[in-house]
C-alpha cells in the first residue's frame, strides 16, 4: 500500500458501506497478502481454510444496485 490510499476498511465496515450506497453483494473475495500467500502455498495450504478477515490485505466485491436484478 502506498500514500494513495485515503481510506481503510474492515470487512464489516466495507459491506455496510456498499449497503448504505444502495448496492446488494453478488459475490465476495479477497487477496492474501504475498509473504502469506507464499507460505500457504509452499505447504499446500489453501487459503479457504481461513477466514477472509485473518489473512486477507484486500477485498473484492461484485455488487449490483438494490433496485436492478
Amino acid at each position: 500500500m502506498d500514500r494513495t490510499h485515503l481510506r481503510f476498511f474492515t470487512l464489516k465496515s466495507a459491506e455496510e458501506m456498499i449497503r448504505e450506497c444502495g448496492y446488494t453483494m453478488d459475490d465476495f473475495d479477497f487477496v492474501v497478502g504475498p509473504r502469506f500467500g507464499r507460505h500457504l502455498r509452499q505447504l499446500h495450504i489453501p487459503r479457504r481454510l481461513f477466514p477472509a478477515t485473518l489473512l486477507g490485505t484486500q477485498f473484492i466485491f461484485k455488487a449490483h444496485p438494490s433496485g436492478e436484478g
